[in-house]
């Protein structure tokens, strides 16, 4: 079976290629536990598992780093970086103190929460 789409005006039709789990789970992987950029992590596991190759298919390899970096993304939302959830929320006002304690991130320079 063939499914045949006629071009739109907004762009060109690009196939979607699948990534397996392992390949992923790697991805995921690399991503929490070093400080890659999303293009080196990449990388990093295109190389660990044989490079282009050793590939047997497409689906052996991360799709593209558009990928890496939405997994970097997932990733950082749903670490907790200061505090635990409190009532099912994150706590918003030491996300941001936290922030402006972390070194190299020079993003928040100041928070003022109270009065005092």
């Amino acid at each position: 079976m063939q499914y045949t789409f006629e071009e739109e005006d907004h762009g060109a039709y690009k196939p979607y290629r699948k990534t397996k789990a392992s390949v992923r789970k790697n991805l995921q992987n690399t991503l929490q536990n070093s400080n890659l950029t999303p293009s080196r992590a990449v990388n990093e596991v295109t190389s660990n598992s044989g490079g282009y190759i050793l590939a047997t298919s497409s689906a052996d390899l991360c799709r593209n780093v558009k990928q890496a970096w939405n997994t970097n993304q997932s990733i950082r939302r749903t670490q907790s970086t200061f505090a635990p959830l409190q009532f099912g929320k994150k706590d918003e006002l030491c996300e941001i103190m936290k922030r402006c304690k972390r070194k190299g991130d020079e993003f928040v320079c100041e928070v003022v929460a109270a009065p005092e």
